[in-house]
């Protein structure tokens, strides 16, 4: 999936080029892009000291930060859900790939590729540093991305899209005891 924020209305044509275990492949196509539907502001941006949706309407932004919600368990997403429709955000920064962080040692409900992770049995406070990348048991085929796990994220974005909150998402970071920083 390839995700496209057009600025302009129009005509839009695309190629995709690929290598793949059995070569090359190309993909073309076209698209109209049309004004949003009523409600859909745009992105935000800044202009000045303040920030504006793309449709021009002012954006006040109360955010938060909750990195891995989106690899909890269902219960825990739903919850997370819950209290951002009760809060009063419009903003939520989290990442696309699994956290290694204190006060989250479990391994999330999925992986952003095919393989095995290392074993954190055992993981706790005291153990917490002790997981690092180069940890023994990460066994991933970066070639071969996990469709479901990329699913899931889709999902959860357009759930906060729903919501009118803005996704606010960390593509890389170095936190992690799988191997993919």
């Amino acid at each position: 999936k390839v995700r496209f924020m057009p600025a302009f209305e129009g005509e839009y044509s695309f190629r995709i080029t690929g290598n793949y275990v059995d070569g090359a492949e190309e993909h073309t196509g076209r698209f109209d892009v049309v004004l949003p539907r009523s409600g859909e502001h745009g992105p935000v941006h800044a202009v000045g000291t303040r920030l504006y949706y793309a449709d021009g309407t002012a954006h006040v932004d109360i955010g938060t930060t909750c990195y891995v919600w989106t690899w909890q368990t269902d219960a825990i997403v739903e919850r997370t859900l819950e209290s951002l429709r009760r809060g009063p955000f419009n903003k939520i920064r989290f990442c696309i790939f699994p956290k290694h962080y204190d006060y989250n040692y479990r391994d999330p409900v999925s992986f952003p590729y095919e393989g095995t992770p290392c074993d954190n049995s055992g993981i706790d406070k005291f153990t917490f540093s002790d997981y690092n990348p180069d940890t023994p048991g990460n066994s991933w085929d970066f070639s071969r991305f996990n469709p479901a796990h990329f699913r899931r994220f889709e999902r959860c974005v357009e759930r906060l899209r729903d919501m009118g909150i803005q996704a606010d998402v960390i593509l890389m970071h170095p936190y992690d005891r799988w191997g993919f920083s």
